[in-house]
């Protein structure tokens, strides 16, 4: 199965480069009319290669069998929400409550059946080691006074900090690999040859 999983798209060992600059693929089973190998431009290669790669943010998940979405069994397989998952939300809007106080927050943590469970401010403590339950400045219990999702309310504030009002810029992939380990690409006619 990770065999399976981890393949690449073309086997090394069915890809050569001619002196020429073509690149040879040799198929892993012949076409109907007998072809075992296709002479590819380097550009034609790159073509088709590309056309392999998904596009960003695509569903690469599929579920199968009873797993899928319209399986008939679906519901008896799929766990259901947990209760304290459903007693989080009002059941005539099906909105979130407001959020509980620490007290409140403190003893339900303390009672609660399923670990996997946590709260923000829970989750916020334990990956990053920040307590935003207690006030930084006079160590008092910290509360929720309003919540502003408006972008120029927001830039405003953060301008009034000194904090930076754009997010940083990620470039989407990593640096490509050594060029020593890739072949050369040498532009020439775009026509397939088959051979």
């Amino acid at each position: 199965m990770l065999r399976y999983a981890h393949r690449p798209a073309i086997v090394d060992d069915r890809l050569h480069q001619r002196a020429d600059g073509k690149i040879v693929v040799t198929l892993k089973t012949p076409w109907r009319d007998g072809t075992h190998t296709l002479v590819l431009t380097p550009h034609q290669f790159m073509q088709r290669l590309v056309a392999l790669v998904p596009a960003p943010r695509a569903n690469l998940t599929r579920y199968h069998g009873v797993f899928a979405p319209n399986s008939k069994w679906r519901k008896q397989i799929v766990p259901h929400r947990p209760k304290e998952q459903l007693d989080l939300l009002d059941p005539e809007t099906g909105q979130p409550k407001p959020p509980p106080t620490p007290e409140a927050t403190k003893s339900r943590a303390a009672h609660s059946t399923r670990p996997d469970n946590y709260d923000w401010a829970t989750l916020l403590r334990r990956v990053f080691e920040i307590d935003v339950t207690t006030c930084v400045d006079c160590g008092g219990p910290t509360k929720i006074i309003s919540t502003i999702t408006q972008p120029d309310v927001v830039k405003k504030i953060l301008e009034h900090l000194g904090l930076p009002t754009k997010p940083p810029h990620f470039d989407a992939r990593g640096p490509p690999p050594d060029p020593d380990d890739q072949l050369p690409l040498i532009w020439h006619g775009d026509d397939d040859q088959v051979a």
